[in-house]
């Protein structure tokens, strides 16, 4: 008898098959859409749809913490909160900070400073995973866990690469020791990474991606930004500089283009009562990811800084009716969830102007060319990650 496929071998295989099969997708929903052109139920249904309630969200941490016995509470804890709250399919982040060698040794500067192996965080996610389990007898919670490092000051090419391996190697150590205790039916392990445009060149980050790839077959979440890549117009064809040097196509590529990659964005705050922007500038890569490459990104939910803005002692400034002097606020999760799920769901400037509007069907690709269905989670970060 065939041995049925584990998580970790067929979610990188079913992201490919998609992708190869997208052509012939496509091809379905246009004639779909030219089969049911002009018809009035569905161009009433195609210009305002109503954009569906946030769902509920977890929290993810920033870690200043490698105590195993630490995990293991918060394992604990976590789970009866998760089933407590009767969720059925959760996602935390587990940023442990910065890439860091030391003595050969791969790892992390942590926020609180300290150094941690990778094989000190595997012990601690080790123990996290045993807390998830014994916290509750009955767990029917899917916990999907991300284990996340960051691009800053990643600065060589080969010290990126290297890590890369290491951190890709991580993930394929982790799953392997939660499939052996029987865990992966609950939990899964994927990578992923803050890979944030102002954090370093591209040059280092591609590398470190490079290295990810080389070391394991798990996904990786990008939990990173898109700054400055507002598009001047709404075409998106042309290879507009982000912010620190970046292209558009690079920034893509970290997010989705990438064999592995998967976009859980940044949109932490609100700027100038612009409340859309950030939220826009993703839902712009996610069509100039199909404008150039023939198939939209698919977001798996957002983050937000809310918890740890009040965690830093300045509780006011975290909400919309602080008269703050830039006009920045800090979205809660639902907020930021919302101003994603608005742009992506109800919003496609391309079909302003001379070209067709979105009224002739329902459904992506061939009418609402970025993702209209936002998945899943929104996760909010916290600084309380510490003994």
């Amino acid at each position: 008898m065939r041995t049925p496929l584990r998580y970790s071998e067929w979610e990188p295989l079913r992201i490919a098959r998609m992708r190869q099969l997208r052509p012939f997708v496509v091809f379905l929903l246009i004639a779909t859409c030219v089969l049911s052109f002009g018809s009035p139920v569905r161009k009433a249904e195609a210009h305002n749809r109503t954009v569906p309630a946030a769902p509920y969200y977890t929290r993810s941490y920033y870690v200043q913490t490698k105590s195993t016995s630490y995990f293991y509470q918060k394992g604990v804890s976590d789970i009866q909160d998760y089933q407590g709250r009767g969720l059925g399919n959760v996602i935390l982040i587990f940023a442990f900070g910065r890439p860091m060698i030391t003595g050969n040794q791969p790892g992390t500067r942590m926020y609180n400073g300290q150094f941690a192996s990778t094989s000190e965080i595997h012990d601690a996610i080790m123990e996290y995973g045993r807390g998830l389990v014994n916290g509750t007898s009955n767990l029917y919670t899917t916990v999907n866990l991300v284990i996340g490092t960051s691009n800053d000051q990643l600065v060589s090419n080969t010290g990126a690469l290297s890590h890369g391996v290491a951190w890709g190697q991580l993930m394929t150590r982790l799953d392997t020791d939660f499939y052996t205790r029987g865990w992966t039916s609950r939990l899964s392990i994927v990578g992923g990474s803050d890979i944030e445009i102002g954090f370093s060149a591209p040059g280092p980050a591609r590398s470190w991606l490079d290295g990810y790839h080389a070391g394991t077959s798990r996904v990786y979440y990008d939990f990173g930004d898109a700054a400055g890549c507002y598009p001047a117009q709404p075409g998106l064809s042309d290879p507009t500089m982000c912010d620190n040097n970046w292209t558009r196509d690079q920034v893509w590529y970290k997010a989705f283009g990438s064999p592995l990659g998967i976009p859980i964005p940044q949109i932490y705050f609100t700027r100038n009562n612009i409340w859309p922007r950030i939220a826009g500038i993703w839902q712009k890569l996610s069509l100039y990811s199909y404008l150039t490459y023939n198939y939209n990104m698919r977001f798996r939910g957002t983050t937000t800084e809310h918890q740890a803005c009040i965690d830093v002692g300045r509780p006011d400034e975290c909400y919309h009716n602080y008269n703050h002097t830039n006009g920045e606020f800090t979205n809660t999760p639902g907020e930021a969830w919302t101003q994603l799920q608005d742009k992506v769901y109800n919003n496609d400037p391309a079909y302003h102007g001379s070209q067709q509007p979105p009224s002739t069907c329902t459904s992506p690709p061939g009418c609402h060319r970025t993702d209209w269905n936002l998945r899943y989670w929104a996760t909010d970060f916290t600084w309380s990650f510490h003994q």
